[in-house]
């Protein structure tokens, strides 16, 4: 005669604990059943130098370094060359000479006169009174 056969569930084994760090680095936890790695985000490449001052789109790199017949570097309009097609206002032409510096203050202006904050600043001498 047979024995009575019995179910029984099966266990499921509980989801693996991150591999142990000491306690003095800041590190993320790594899992034994996953490399964490951010598909998504790796498989785009890192945006080289400024975008678009008009239309905020990444510029080709022949639109940052942009010479004259003599060789000598003209200024950066910020624009890329869709919007420079189409007349779009750019960053004012700096004189010959300009240095790095000179040209990353432009651009800063261009952006401050052209997008302002969307709300007014305050200081504190403008709070309301008992705040």
């Amino acid at each position: 005669m047979h024995a009575p056969a019995t179910t029984s569930t099966p266990t499921r084994s509980p989801a693996p604990e991150p591999a142990s760090t000491s306690a003095t680095t800041t590190d993320p936890p790594s899992y034994p059943n996953g490399d964490g790695l951010d598909y998504d985000h790796t498989t785009l490449p890192p945006l080289q130098g400024w975008v678009c001052v008009h239309c905020f789109g990444e510029r080709a790199c022949n639109d940052h370094f942009r010479t004259d017949t003599t060789g000598q570097r003209l200024s950066d309009d910020g624009l890329c060359q869709h919007c420079r097609d189409h007349n779009r206002t750019g960053i004012p032409a700096l004189p010959a000479g300009f240095t790095l510096a000179e040209e990353v203050a432009a651009n800063c202006q261009h952006l401050a006169d052209h997008y302002p904050p969307p709300y007014p600043r305050t200081t504190c001498s403008n709070a309301p009174p008992g705040s």
